[in-house]
């Protein structure tokens, strides 16, 4: 699930048998954060996080980016999060094309 080894070849046999059990997680977490995009599409990731339940909003929204990478989702405008209220990206499911972007007045000059 990891993107690369996350013990290195010298390392003591306890940190392999811990990257499994990362590695494990990691692509729980990926499978979960892929779901809520799938059921929530154009969300940013802190408003993911939110509908998910999660007490650790960052914990959702850092699966998102390797999704990416992987071709499970897409990164789609950015807008105000309703959570934050700062600038978020939002994200879709591959093949879902996202809205064109609405100028939002308090983010001109940033694009």
């Amino acid at each position: 699930m990891s993107e690369g080894p996350l013990a290195r070849s010298t390392d003591p046999w306890t940190s392999h048998a811990g990257e499994r059990d990362i590695s494990d997680r990691l692509g729980a977490e990926q499978i979960r954060a892929e779901r809520f995009v799938l059921e929530h599409p154009g969300r940013t990731g802190n408003e993911l996080a939110q509908i998910a339940g999660d007490t650790d909003t960052r914990r959702l929204p850092k699966r998102l980016p390797e999704l990416e990478r992987k071709g499970r989702v897409v990164r789609g405008v950015v807008r105000r999060c309703s959570i934050s209220g700062r600038s978020g990206t939002t994200w879709w499911p591959p093949g879902r094309r996202p809205p064109p972007p609405i100028v939002d007045v308090a983010l001109e000059g940033f694009a």
